[in-house]
């Protein structure tokens, strides 16, 4: 769609696109001319492209931490590791604090949403999902991750549920965004439920069907299912995103592999 002008119109919000209109009118009454120069235009196609698509994801994440889409070559990964705990411990109550009242947290450094999942050696377990899309070929700054770490302060056995409130001891912290850019809506669960079976358990299986699920179907020797239901309360680590920030559900059926917490580290350095 073009406007008055013959300029590509991009739907992504009023703002940008007379900041896009601007400076192609500058462009252009400084000799320029725009509609005229092929190459400046594909330039052009290629930034609305992809800030629409970014826009829509965060729009997408009004709803669901996770945005779904068939174009994009996902690597979806599930760790669990144990004698673990979240490496910025104290950082994190000051912040989920922050930003439970809806409250923009005051960052010490900008790599905090991505190294606020390190972890280190602790008392409990932690569950940690990432999706990442590592970019389009050729086409630097196009990444894009969601990683979701469940920290408990205690060891994970047999069969429970772990029920998830704001004052809870179980941190549940959340990351959605373009990690090039430093940029992301970031935050806590407010709310949910994890229902978890730990296998191989410490006490003979009452339930036959676990050692077929894990043993027969997925051929692994340790590792822990969970069904989860969470809402996350998510505002901007940045500045730039405040608009399409706000709360979101996660929901998923999954299967953490025991994993390990130095090559995990080295997932977000």
């Amino acid at each position: 769609m073009l406007t008055e002008k013959g300029i590509p119109m991009i739907k992504v919000g009023n703002g940008l696109k007379r900041r896009l209109e601007m400076t192609l009118i500058t462009i252009e009454s400084n000799g320029v001319v725009v509609n005229n120069s092929p190459l400046l235009m594909a330039k052009l196609g290629i930034v609305c492209f992809y800030l629409t698509l970014w826009q829509e994801s965060f729009a997408d994440s009004a709803t669901s931490c996770i945005s779904f889409d068939n174009y994009r070559q996902y690597v979806t990964d599930a760790w669990w590791v144990s004698d673990a705990a979240l490496r910025e411990h104290k950082q994190h109550q000051g912040i989920k604090s922050q930003v439970l009242v809806n409250k923009k947290p005051k960052l010490s450094d900008d790599l905090f949403p991505i190294t606020g999942h390190a972890l280190t050696k602790g008392d409990g377990d932690v569950l940690i999902f990432q999706r990442l899309f590592k970019g389009w070929a050729g086409i630097s700054d196009t990444a894009y991750l969601t990683r979701i770490t469940i920290a408990v302060p205690y060891h994970l056995k047999g069969k429970g549920s772990i029920q998830i409130k704001k004052n809870s001891d179980v941190t549940v912290f959340v990351i959605d965004g373009m990690p090039s850019f430093r940029e992301f809506c970031m935050g806590y669960a407010l709310k949910g439920t994890i229902e978890y079976v730990v296998y191989p358990s410490e006490k003979p299986s009452s339930d036959p069907s676990d050692d077929v699920f894990f043993s027969r179907l997925l051929h692994i020797d340790r590792g822990i299912k969970a069904q989860i239901s969470l809402t996350a309360s998510l505002v901007d680590s940045m500045g730039s995103l405040e608009s399409k920030c706000g709360s979101c559900v996660f929901n998923a059926d999954l299967v953490f592999n025991h994993g390990n917490m130095d090559l995990i580290n080295n997932e977000i350095k």
